[in-house]
């Protein structure tokens, strides 16, 4: 596994945790590890940062006519980039004005990931994107180069609410998924189920044919709630204990409240078939548990919210005001949402790319940097996915020997499981017809067993992944050689056919 660093950097300031405007003319207390605090000033007007964030907002071509489409983008680019610019160099500002930071960002060896931890006390500081920052001055790449993207060192930004207790949380559970959707088309809620379900594929038996047996061993795994609605969230959730939420839906802002905060567009029994659900309703939805039960209260431990602006504040004068920074707050150790609008497929990009990685016990850390990485490479240049990428993340204490036991469990568990099928299919070969085969002399074996012969090689091949992310921690040791040495016998046994 990875070696990982972590950089704390916290910024204060006095009074109540709302109702602040962001001005030059307040006083901010940035700490960064044994360092000196320092006093450190916002260059931002509440006005004009809100001007730029909307450069950031993509915009619908829909309506356009095609010959003009291309202009259009073209104009639009150069206006979001010049926003982009704007922000990014203030943000790399208030990292620049910590004395403490590029001292301890330099102090890490080359070939660890640094984890880039910004604790906030204020909520207006969550509504600027720190995801923009580009390297700062005296540090280790080029001050041009974006610091969650340069190749120099491995780079995971994430937020903190400041008080937030996750230090008991337990991360060695089994991974049950709850996929809830509303407001897309069925065909988009699809592609992210099939993504989910590809990448559990280790932990499924690999030859369900029957449409009644795949439906039964993917609900060990998996929750699907189509249209779903707020009740129907309390309601599964209040009797399941799920680890992964993933939330595809609209964001939109709630006219009917006060300030107008995002929410998620659920569905509704209401006129309009829809509602407005609130971050302080959904964090209600997804935490209150049935009071029974040896496993009763645990909370999720990764929310992921597919959803446009779920990490945006909408207004920092009232509480209700940011689906991802208040559900860290009620205590989900990880939220990851967008704070801009999520292109389709950047959406699409971030499930496939975070759910293949967090399953095999991968760190949410090196997941999220490399998802960023992925969404900057692989999306076209009009959209800044990558960037909306944000993620609150409050780990517990042993975080590292949990993460450690969680992959050796995951692990081991896709390799009983390929093994298991390796078994039962080779008592299904008949062996006589085989060997009648090649006295015969016929170069190969009748069109049967080339098929049962190729899924053994499948799942020869699904034992192999598996045992390169077992983990390399010295306490694991002994047990991995011993079950490398049986898993070589038992693809020996495969090899023979």
């Amino acid at each position: 596994m990875q070696n990982i660093q972590t950089v704390c950097l916290e910024l204060l300031r006095h009074g109540p945790q709302h109702n602040q405007l962001l001005s030059p003319l307040t006083d901010y207390l940035g700490l960064c590890g044994n360092h000196g605090a320092a006093t450190i000033h916002i260059d931002y007007e509440q006005h004009a940062l809100e001007q730029d964030l909307r450069f950031l907002h993509y915009k619908d071509t829909s309506s356009k006519a095609a010959e003009d489409n291309h202009a259009w983008k073209s104009q639009a680019t150069a206006e979001r980039q010049e926003a982009q610019e704007r922000i990014s160099r203030k943000i790399t500002a208030i990292l620049n004005a910590n004395p403490g930071l590029a001292p301890q960002l330099n102090a890490i060896s080359h070939g660890k990931l640094i984890h880039l931890q910004l604790i906030l006390s204020a909520s207006e500081l969550a509504l600027l994107p720190f995801e923009l920052a580009r390297v700062p001055d005296g540090c280790f790449s080029s001050s041009t180069n974006w610091l969650s993207l340069q190749s120099e060192v491995e780079i995971c930004l994430t937020r903190q609410v400041r008080g937030v207790d996750t230090t008991t949380v337990n991360w060695n559970r089994k991974p049950r998924i709850l996929f809830g959707w509303a407001g897309v088309s069925s065909e988009l809620a699809a592609r992210h189920v099939s993504q989910m379900i590809a990448a559990m594929k280790h932990w499924l038996p690999p030859d369900l044919e029957d449409d009644a047996q795949i439906l039964t061993e993917l609900d060990k795994h998996i929750t699907v709630l189509e249209n779903v609605s707020l009740e129907k969230l309390h309601a599964t959730c209040r009797k399941n204990n799920f680890t992964h939420v993933h939330l595809l839906a609209h964001g939109k802002k709630d006219e009917k409240k006060t300030g107008k905060p995002v929410g998620l567009l659920l569905h509704s029994n209401e006129e309009t078939g829809y509602e407005v659900v609130g971050s302080n309703q959904l964090a209600t939805a997804l935490t209150n548990k049935e009071d029974s039960g040896c496993n009763a209260g645990l909370r999720p431990l990764v929310v992921v919210l597919a959803s446009c602006n779920s990490g945006h504040v909408k207004n920092v004068a009232f509480r209700d005001n940011s689906l991802a920074h208040e559900l860290h707050q009620a205590g989900i150790p990880l939220v990851i949402a967008s704070q801009f609008p999520l292109s389709v497929r950047g959406a699409e990009l971030m499930s496939k790319s975070l759910y293949e990685q967090m399953l095999w016990g991968e760190d949410p850390r090196c997941t999220l940097t490399k998802t960023r990485k992925i969404l900057h490479t692989d999306i076209e240049p009009f959209h800044h996915d990558w960037a909306a990428l944000v993620a609150y993340a409050s780990f517990p204490r042993d975080f590292d020997e949990q993460l450690v036991a969680f992959r050796y469990r995951q692990a081991k568990n896709a390799i009983d499981n390929s093994l298991a099928a390796i078994d039962a299919k080779l008592d299904d070969l008949n062996k006589k017809e085989l060997s009648a085969i090649k006295e015969q002399g016929l170069d190969e074996p009748a069109s049967d067993n080339k098929r049962d012969i190729r899924l053994l090689e499948d799942l020869a091949s699904r034992v192999e992944n598996a045992l390169i992310h077992l983990p390399d921690d010295l306490s694991y040791k002994t047990e991995i050689l011993g079950l490398k040495g049986t898993v070589a016998k038992r693809l020996a046994e495969v090899d023979y056919y």
